[in-house]
């Protein structure tokens, strides 16, 4: 499908939950770190904010939930499952702590059929079946953090018509490389007409935080994405986070910390000066964080 395709406003999807209590984690590339992200996101929210969260895994390739519930969780059945066969979700929650449920993404065969369900009901129905899913269980949550699949051209529309009935938020993600940032932000606001509450610019490389010229050109792209609105924060989230978090580690914690000074105001800017290695300061830290909706 290509942009002029995309660019197309005739799919108008309505807000069915009414509630803003769904952040959407996404990005137009795979490997960019979604899941890893949607899993601090969880964690967070949970135990820094003390909020109920659910964490809806919907990436079935390599998703948030596995995190959680270890690899078993490719082979538990869930939110695809639910979709595509019907009932509620909450047979399928697990519960990681009082504060934090899980749900894993589901079988491989029903994500097939889902994607066959798109293209026999359409977009607005199918976001419609999304949204009305979950608005039988969002009573019994403060914050949902939903992982979503790789999105290319071909998967605009629904994440379009997803994040709107849902009422959603979202958190958008991108690798460090200046050309892909730039790509990433304008296929949100001008393909898609998304703005993110906060933008992601992730697996930033040990040679930009030694090198000045470096440095420089991450934390331009840093300013040319706040001037918009939108919060931003660049991490140095490697490989190795990708497969295991490990949740008791120093980088993990102030990671998890920044993540809710930043969006929920709790804790202290310099838990985000330790989560970039000292990228950015306390004061661009709180210019940041000081970014209205």
């Amino acid at each position: 499908m290509g942009l002029d395709v995309a660019r197309k406003k005739s799919i108008e999807c309505e807000p069915l939950l009414h509630e803003k209590k769904v952040l959407v984690v996404w990005g137009i590339k795979g490997g960019v770190g979604k899941s890893t992200v949607s899993a601090l996101l969880a964690s967070a929210s949970a135990n820094i904010r003390s909020a109920k969260t659910l964490l809806v895994d919907t990436d079935f390739r390599d998703g948030a939930s596995r995190f959680f519930l270890g690899e078993e969780a490719r082979k538990l059945k869930g939110w695809y499952d639910v979709l595509i066969e019907g009932g509620t979700l909450d047979k399928f929650i697990h519960t990681v702590s009082p504060n934090l449920h899980v749900i894993p993404s589901g079988t491989l065969d029903s994500a097939l059929k889902f994607s066959s369900l798109i293209a026999k009901k359409g977009v607005e129905k199918v976001a419609r079946l999304i949204a009305n899913t979950l608005l039988q269980i969002q009573e019994d949550y403060e914050q949902i953090i939903l992982d979503s699949p790789v999105t290319s051209f071909v998967d605009i529309p629904i994440l379009k018509c997803n994040i709107s009935t849902l009422n959603a938020d979202s958190v958008l993600l991108s690798q460090a490389s200046l050309g892909e940032v730039q790509r990433t932000l304008n296929i949100a606001l001008s393909v898609l007409g998304i703005k993110p509450l906060l933008f992601v610019i992730n697996q930033v490389h040990p040679k930009i935080l030694t090198d000045a010229n470096e440095r420089r050109l991450i934390i331009g792209a840093i300013f040319n994405i706040i001037q918009r609105g939108i919060k931003a924060i660049a991490l140095p989230l490697h490989g190795s986070l990708y497969k295991e978090i490990r949740w008791r580690s120093s980088t993990v914690k102030a990671i998890v910390e920044c993540f809710s000074f930043l969006l929920w105001g709790i804790g202290e800017p310099k838990t985000c000066v330790l989560a970039t290695s000292g990228l950015v300061d306390e004061d661009m830290i709180k210019q940041i964080s000081a970014i209205e909706f």
